[in-house]
């Protein structure tokens, strides 16, 4: 098991079905192990959030698109910003680490930035998750 889900006190669970993943390697892994009731902590805020653990170098986590629409997320590329609903409010989260003493970070770089570390050789992973289709076994 990895770093991350040694940290957290959740017994995973197995799933009946099979994300399959390709890595930026070109390598596809069967994931079908899930920690259910994570909390994630953006700017001491709570959010629910489900993770399913997979090795990726650094990241922590990557978190899905079906997360971020559930919670209306809209990612500011330009801006360097993540704006994300939360109740009368909208939590702020600066890419480029001003969130004024607060500890949430997101590490958003632009393609040109990503290209320089590939060319000095910093590894990247990059990975695209699908849902298997379920056969009808009846």
């Amino acid at each position: 098991m990895l770093r991350l889900g040694t940290q957290i006190n959740i017994t995973p669970s197995t799933l009946d079905h099979c994300y399959d993943v390709e890595l930026a390697d070109g390598r596809i892994i069967g994931l079908n192990t899930i920690l259910r009731g994570c909390t994630l902590n953006l700017l001491n805020h709570p959010f629910n959030i489900n993770l399913m653990l997979v090795e990726l170098g650094s990241f922590d986590a990557i978190i899905s698109m079906d997360w971020l629409a559930k919670y209306q997320v809209v990612i500011a590329c330009a801006e360097k910003i993540v704006r994300i609903p939360w109740g009368n409010e909208t939590l702020i989260i600066h890419g480029d680490g001003s969130n004024q003493g607060n500890a949430t970070r997101l590490s958003i770089i632009s393609c040109t930035k990503t290209e320089k570390y590939v060319m000095k050789g910093f590894p990247v992973f990059l990975a695209h998750i699908t849902t298997k289709e379920v056969e009808d076994k009846s």
